[in-house]
């Protein structure tokens, strides 16, 4: 299922960042915790909600596997609003994430989705029901043009009990960001994603950059994440993340896009041109040639444009071979790497949200065009 609002330059250039939202943006699953809130007004059968808490509390202990948790997990969701009318359900869900304390947002999720919608056009993945993760994304204002969710089953706008879509895998997300991108006609040039588990890799798979979110990895199932992470040679992907590596990843996007770029600056008084090259898979590499005067003085071919400045500057060294003013171009650079890149000037606006403009109907997604 899908929903879209209008956007700036990135939604019109197709390029996309996927985020996974459950444990990746936000803490816990919103298809629970927008349960155990329906079960408390007296909209969802109370009996199909203990049936939940006791898979979870099984996974927890590792007595089920992630996708036999999902797969129990969503069908119990269709099951327990069957009979009742999707309008108040939208409604409650508008009125549950009202309170900040349900957003239970990541505390690095606001600033990394805002800052990749510079460079990107966002769009949340989630195994959790639509109406609950549109609520969500309406609240806490996070810059996402499309939702890719699970859906219960209406007719007549009653519920029927059973789920029409759901994601209850790491490959039927695949299939699913498989065939938005097909039915979006994106360009699969640049695409981003950000998941927080083994479940998460399917999509990711086909992605040209990825992050994965470790947190508590003493946990034994994060533990196993890491061993999976390191046997697939993934363990570069992830991050904490913190504002090193936020800045790093819309680096690395921005110079995908515009792998080119110059640096003109003066030093003792003398005009120098730096051109910089970065590798458009690998954009924290680049080949690197100075001009002083407009004459070609020195060349560095897959600088690494990254780790400790002082490391930096000696790299500059040797690369220049001691050419007078090493390191005020190493400075110059440098500084150009990391100043502020962030273009929150290009942020949408939540209140933008369009559900009339809605992207062409498939078999496996389909607009959303419900009343939130």
């Amino acid at each position: 299922m899908v929903f879209q609002q209008k956007r700036n330059v990135y939604e019109q250039s197709k390029r996309k960042a996927f985020f996974d939202i459950d444990g990746t943006i936000r803490s816990g699953a919103i298809i629970y915790d927008f349960a155990e809130f329906l079960r408390n007004n007296d909209l969802f059968s109370r009996e199909i909600y203990e049936n939940m808490e006791k898979m979870f509390r099984r996974y927890d202990d590792e007595v089920i596997e992630y996708e036999a948790l999902t797969l129990g997990v969503q069908s119990n969701y269709g099951q327990g609003l069957k009979g009742q009318q999707r309008e108040r359900i939208e409604e409650l869900a508008r009125i549950y994430f009202s309170s900040s304390e349900h957003h239970k947002l990541l505390p690095y999720s606001k600033e990394l989705v805002e800052n990749i919608s510079g460079f990107r056009s966002n769009v949340a993945l989630s195994a959790s029901p639509v109406e609950a993760v549109y609520a969500f994304i309406k609240a806490t204002k996070l810059p996402f043009d499309h939702i890719i969710a699970s859906e219960p089953e209406c007719s007549g706008g009653i519920y029927t009990g059973r789920m029409k879509t759901s994601f209850d895998t790491g490959e039927s997300k695949r299939r699913a960001v498989d065939a938005y991108l097909k039915e979006q006609k994106c360009n699969r040039d640049g695409l981003f994603g950000c998941g927080d588990s083994g479940h998460d890799i399917p999509f990711l798979e086909q992605l040209t950059f990825r992050a994965l979110v470790l947190r508590d990895i003493h946990e034994p199932k994060k533990a196993k994440f890491v061993e999976e992470l390191e046997k697939k040679g993934w363990l570069k992907y992830a991050i904490e993340p913190n504002e090193r590596q936020i800045h790093d990843i819309c680096y690395i996007l921005k110079h995908h896009d515009e792998p080119d770029i110059k640096i003109n600056t003066t030093i003792d008084g003398v005009e120098y041109i730096i051109s910089i090259k970065h590798k458009k898979d690998t954009p924290l590499r680049a080949d690197v040639e100075i001009c002083r005067e407009k004459r070609k003085v020195g060349r560095i071919g897959r600088l690494y444009l990254g780790g400790v400045q002082s490391n930096f500057t000696e790299c500059i060294r040797k690369g220049l071979k001691n050419l007078e003013g090493y390191d005020a171009i190493a400075e110059a650079i440098w500084s150009y790497r990391y100043r502020p890149i962030y273009h929150y000037e290009n942020k949408p606006s939540s209140d933008s949200l369009d559900k009339g403009d809605s992207p062409k109907k498939s078999v496996i997604i389909r607009p959303y065009t419900g009343t939130l």
